[in-house]
């Protein structure tokens, strides 16, 4: 139950991110400030900002890698003690959805 909450509230953030994605400004794509985009300009700075939103989206990514791994420390610490025990490690052995790992 502890997982579909976390999940839930992890898929509304991510969807209100989206939402409210930033946009460039006007004064992004005018870098000499003269009033008005030239090509070369637009051209230059739609390259920064496409690299500006790509480094954002790693970082969310790292993020979210993060919080996946935190998720399942504590979904298999099963009683909250911040150890996982070996029998408690099996539970994700186990697990089907867990098939990629190797059992040692």
């Amino acid at each position: 139950m502890k997982s579909l909450w976390i999940l839930a509230l992890l898929f509304s953030s991510m969807m209100a991110m989206e939402l409210g994605r930033p946009q460039p400004t006007f004064d992004f794509f005018d870098t000499n400030a003269d009033g008005g985009i030239t090509k070369p300009e637009f051209a230059e700075n739609s390259i920064k900002w496409k690299e500006l939103m790509a480094a954002e989206e790693k970082k969310m990514e790292k993020m979210m890698n993060k919080m996946d791994v935190t998720m399942t420390f504590y979904d298999l610490d099963i009683n909250g003690d911040e150890i996982i025990t070996r029998e408690e490690f099996k539970t994700l052995q186990n697990d089907p959805g867990w098939g990629c790992y190797e059992t040692f």
